[in-house]
């Protein structure tokens, strides 16, 4: 892949511009050196272009000397057209520029912010080079603050997050704002003093979003509850993880609309650097998606309920079951006994020969309350229910654990012509 670093010629973008090298020459990438030129028809432009290339060429014979293939673009016309144009022409994957920040017109935005809306990849934008060429020669690891929620977006910042463990390991804080009101309400639940239960779904499911990155990004999980403008939250929360660079997804958004954006104020305020990976096609990589390690089975001990067993074991493929009955009332020991007995019954035979674990659970209450609380137990990858029956509390169990949620079919539902699996 290629990648772009634009370059105005200034100590900043020189800083951009080994970085971008570093990179390249680290997985034998090529890279573009671009230069943006006003159109006009001053007096002196030729000589403007002819010092613009002429500076190129020597920059890219510089590069070359370290061993990266390295090609020259001087472009003229709007700085954030033609470099999107450049971009989308030699097929870059990134854009690396210094900081180039001018002053900030609040309608207008600033040069970065502009930048970031018009190319169709991602932008980093170096603020300080020393830890990301310390990193590409193997001396350390990269510190990485990643603004982490459920949406599309984010998501795609994510997988950014994993591609660049290509070039060397990554510590990895996924900062997560949440809304206790927002949570609550998603969930369908009530609000609860302390927030502990729901923070607790939250913290759980933003772990789970981080399942699938690869093994040289050590990760940890932080949540905070969202206060004040959220660009300058993040941008504090990342100095004090002494991060490297803070990488945003981008909404894209124009006019007004982007007065409130996070990404667009962190490009032109955050200390440290910045990378903005915008959500070009419209689902994120589902590569992150990891396999099933756990499934929680939840039956009432009907038929169509203990199918929701033996397709917890075939999700898994081997793996740990834990198999739930709820009771609506209260039970003695020597009824919990009885259940758990029952539980055992039901186990298909042979069941642990076959490479699966199954550990029997009994509770009594609302079974969508119990369902929750034993995910926040056990932390679970899957959730199976059984039957038709089970929609309704599906869609509760769904809003409320953040979790995928498997129905097993009810016998005899198959339609006529098909076969059951």
């Amino acid at each position: 892949m290629t990648l772009l670093a634009p370059t105005r010629f200034t100590e900043e973008s020189t800083h951009a511009v080994n970085v971008a090298a570093a990179l390249a020459r680290k997985r034998k990438e090529p890279l573009v050196l671009a230069h943006v030129l006003p159109q006009g028809i001053l007096r002196s432009f030729q000589q403007l272009e002819s010092a613009a290339t002429a500076a190129l060429a020597s920059e890219a014979t510089r590069l070359s000397d370290t061993g990266v293939t390295t090609s020259v673009a001087v472009l003229r016309g709007k700085v954030e057209a033609e470099l999107a144009r450049c971009a989308t022409e030699s097929g870059a994957r990134l854009a690396i520029v210094g900081d180039t920040a001018r002053p900030y017109h609040p309608l207008r935005g600033g040069t970065l912010e502009r930048l970031a809306r018009a190319i169709d990849l991602p932008l980093l934008v170096v603020r300080d080079a020393r830890p990301f060429e310390a990193w590409t020669r193997g001396e350390r690891k990269l510190k990485v603050t990643l603004a982490l929620e459920p949406h599309a977006e984010s998501l795609a910042a994510r997988d950014w997050v994993g591609k660049l463990a290509e070039y060397g390991e990554i510590e990895l804080t996924a900062v997560r704002l949440w809304w206790p009101d927002e949570e609550y309400a998603r969930r369908i639940l009530p609000p609860v003093e302390g927030h502990r239960a729901i923070a607790a779904l939250v913290q759980q499911e933003t772990e789970a979003l981080l399942a699938g990155l690869p093994p040289q990004v050590s990760r940890t999980v932080r949540i905070e509850i969202g206060i004040g403008r959220l660009a300058d939250q993040l941008t504090s929360l990342a100095n004090q993880t002494h991060a490297d660079v803070l990488v945003l997804g981008t909404h894209r958004r124009r006019g007004l609309s982007r007065l409130n954006g996070i990404s667009e104020r962190a490009l032109e305020t955050a200390p440290m650097s910045v990378a903005c990976v915008p959500l070009v096609a419209p689902v994120a990589d589902l590569s992150t998606v990891a396999a099933f390690g756990s499934a929680l089975a939840v039956t009432d001990l009907s038929e169509e309920g203990n199918r929701a067993i033996s397709y917890a074991r075939a999700v898994l493929d081997g793996g740990l079951v834990h198999v739930l009955h709820v009771s609506p009332e209260p039970f003695t020991a020597e009824r919990e006994a009885g259940l758990v007995k029952r539980l055992a019954e039901v186990i298909p035979a042979g069941a642990e020969a076959q490479g699966a674990r199954l550990v029997i659970h009994v509770r009594h209450g609302d079974v969508a309350n119990q369902i929750a609380a034993t995910v926040g137990q056990l932390s679970p990858d899957v959730i199976c229910l059984g039957g038709m029956r089970s929609l309704p509390l599906a869609e509760k169990v769904l809003a409320w654990t953040g979790l995928p949620v498997l129905i097993a079919p009810t016998p005899g539902t198959v339609p006529a012509g098909k076969t059951a699996g």
